[in-house]
């Protein structure tokens, strides 16, 4: 845009319509932030509780945790997160959230935790969808 332009543009109007780009922007970003959140809980839960499942049905003992930490590390690479750690904070997430819900909760409610920005405590999740 030339210098002559830009003189013809209200900067006023510009830097409201600014404004309002940017605020909805971050909204978007927000938006996509928390739903990310919620599918990575969901996944976290199901994973967890599919651990559980299998080690009551096959008669898996805490060993197996391992071997599947290996496994998926080798399909889905060391930075994917499953590590044994993870894996055990997964299934412990899973006993201690039976009856994880899976409905969706007002974004506002919903804040991140251990500086991450992605990820949100899982407790303050089922608080707000399953009311005492």
């Amino acid at each position: 845009m030339t210098a002559k332009e830009l003189n013809i543009i209200d900067k006023n109007e510009y830097q409201q319509w600014l404004q309002q780009l940017c605020t909805e922007i971050d909204k978007q970003r927000l938006k996509a932030a928390m739903q990310l959140n919620a599918a990575t809980l969901q996944h976290y839960w199901w994973l967890g509780n599919d651990i559980i499942r299998q080690q009551k049905e096959q008669g898996w003992g805490a060993k197996v945790i391992d071997q599947l930490s290996v496994d998926l590390q080798k399909r889905y690479g060391n930075d994917s997160g499953y590590s044994i750690r993870n894996l055990k904070y997964m299934k412990q997430y899973a006993e201690e959230y039976p009856d994880f819900p899976f409905v969706q909760v007002p974004l506002v409610q919903i804040q991140p935790i251990r500086g991450t920005g992605t990820l949100i405590h899982a407790k303050e999740l089922y608080q707000l969808t399953c009311p005492s």
